[in-house]
Parts: C-alpha cells; sequence; structure tokens
C-alpha cells in the first residue's frame, strides 16, 4: 500500500535526529498509534555521522525486512 509521512528536520540537524512519523493508518510493532516511529537509533543513539538515506534505510528495513514488537 501506499501511506503518506511526515519527516521533519530540526534546526540542528544532524546534531539532532530527524522527527518521523506516519500520517496514514499503518499497522506494525514499529509504530505506534499516533503514527510515531519507535527506532532506538532515532531516541537514544542518533549520531552526527548518520545521514537522512540512513534514516530511511531503518525504516524500511523496520517495516518490511524485520519488523520486530
Amino acid at each position: 500500500g501506499v501511506h503518506s509521512g511526515t519527516l521533519s528536520l530540526p534546526g540542528d540537524f544532524p546534531f539532532k535526529p530527524p522527527e518521523l512519523s506516519f500520517e496514514s493508518l499503518l499497522f506494525s510493532p514499529n509504530v505506534g498509534g499516533s503514527g510515531q516511529i519507535s527506532a532506538a537509533l532515532l531516541r537514544d543513539y542518533w549520531a552526527p555521522k548518520y545521514s537522512l538515506k540512513d534514516v530511511m534505510d531503518l525504516v524500511a528495513f523496520m517495516l518490511v525486512i524485520e519488523p520486530t514488537p
């Protein structure tokens, strides 16, 4: 299916992680009820070395390849 989402970059990116959420309803163990992505990389382990490509690769991996509850 097709799902819409929002990617917001803070003013001090890449020193702070982007905020990523889905606007459409998505049933996944890695997406909360209000559409927020549950990823340790975006919460606890962010470092300036990560790029937007890394973030999008992580989301694809979490949603398609290996969803974890």
